[in-house]
Formats: structure tokens, sequence, C-alpha cells
């Protein structure tokens, strides 16, 4: 990215406290709207561009290169789909991340992930280490919160049925959630059962079905040629 910074191949302007001066871009020959993917409206017109893995985005560029007619077969086993920084699983299948990128529009289903940790005597927790693009420890939290402790609705004297059937629900399968998250582990959400004898994947699928450590992710690539061009 550097390599021909210092022989006039860019513009320089004053960084941000004007005590040097830093380039306004950087001379690299790659297409930067894929590996840092782009969000937003202009014009009337909608982009959701997913982040994409740099060394995948180079070696399809490289191949593109050597061999211009490649098909999408071809492209597809070196980016086999978007490459968020967050972390997270994309568990859509193939075929569906293969429709979004030949039709330029898709949404694919990302998922947490997550690992069991055993404790003493038998105990067991759920411990979340990577969420879903968009997706907070801080989220998570605040949706668990409205989970176990509902708000009455405007206009209502009480919880509806559907309300405490859910908190029920949750409640029985899920007795303590923490943020554990800090310096040395960047997301560390732990997930304490009601008791050890709880199925780990019933305590799991609970979680999946009413918060966002599994969510929907848009793609939408209509202006990534008009990015990759400028």
């Amino acid at each position: 990215l550097l390599d021909e910074i210092d022989q006039g191949t860019v513009d320089f302007i004053p960084n941000y406290d004007g005590s040097t001066e830093e380039p306004r871009q950087l001379p690299a020959r790659l297409p930067f709207v894929l590996m840092n993917g782009a969000s937003g409206i202009a014009v009337g017109l909608a982009t959701e561009i997913p982040s994409h893995n740099l060394r995948e985005v180079a070696d399809a560029c490289v191949a593109l290169i050597k061999s211009p007619k490649l098909t999408n077969e071809e492209l597809f086993a070196l980016v086999p789909g978007p490459d968020y920084p967050g972390g997270g699983q994309i568990i859509s299948p193939a075929s569906d991340i293969a429709d979004a990128y030949r039709t330029g529009r898709g949404s694919l289903k990302v998922r947490a992930r997550w690992k069991i940790e055993d404790m003493a005597r038998g105990q067991w927790q759920l411990v979340v280490t990577e969420l879903p693009i968009g997706v907070s420890s801080q989220k998570v939290l605040e949706e668990i919160e409205e989970l176990t402790n509902p708000k009455v609705k405007a206009g209502k004297k009480a919880l509806s049925a559907d309300q405490m059937q859910l908190k029920a629900s949750i409640l029985s399968v899920l007795d303590v959630v923490r943020d554990e998250s800090s310096k040395d582990a960047a997301v560390r959400l732990v997930f304490e059962p009601k008791t050890s004898r709880i199925e780990q994947q019933e305590l799991i699928t609970a979680l999946l079905a009413h918060t966002s450590l599994e969510t929907s992710s848009s793609i939408n690539m209509t202006l990534s040629l008009i990015h990759i061009s400028e």
C-alpha cells in the first residue's frame, strides 16, 4: 500500500492536528470497497456492500488479470463469501451466497460463535466469542433484559400473555448473563443455564430465536462498480 507513496502518486493533506502531512488515499490497485465494505444512500440509490477478506480479493484480482474470462464458479472458489470484521459465521448455504453475487442483491444469515465451558461439579456455561455484524454485547444484554423484565406496552394495563409466556420460557433455561469482554477478549458474553440439567442446545436455540445472536445481513451491490471505477 505504501510502495510508491513518495513518487508523487497521490496528493498529501495535513493530518488531524496539522503537525505533518498524510496521503489523501493510498496508491493500491485493489478494490477497497469490497474489502472495507460500504453502506449508504445517494441520489436515490442504496448500497450495502459487505466487507471481504483481503487475501481472497487480491487472489481474485490476480486470477482475473491472468484469465479475464473466469467463470462465476471459478471466482466463487477464490472469494466464497463476505468476511465480516467482527467475526460471526455465515450459515446461509453457498447457493444463496452465489445468487446474491450473481444478482447483486440478497440477504445472508449470520450467527454468533460460541463455546461451552465446563465448570466444577458438572456445571457448564455458554460463552459467546464472536457476534454478527452490527451487533454489540450491549445490544444483546438489552435484549435479554427486555425478555426477562418486559415493560407494559403503551395503552395496556398489564403484560400481554405472549410477553409473560416468553419471559417464563427464557427464565426456565437462563439464570445469569454477564459481559466479560476486555482487552484480552474483545467479545466474551457468558450465559449460565438455570441448572446444569438444561440441555445445551435448548439454551442455544432460545437465545438464537429471541436475540440478535442470529441476524440477517443485506447485500446490495448497486454502487460497487461506481466505487471501484473511482
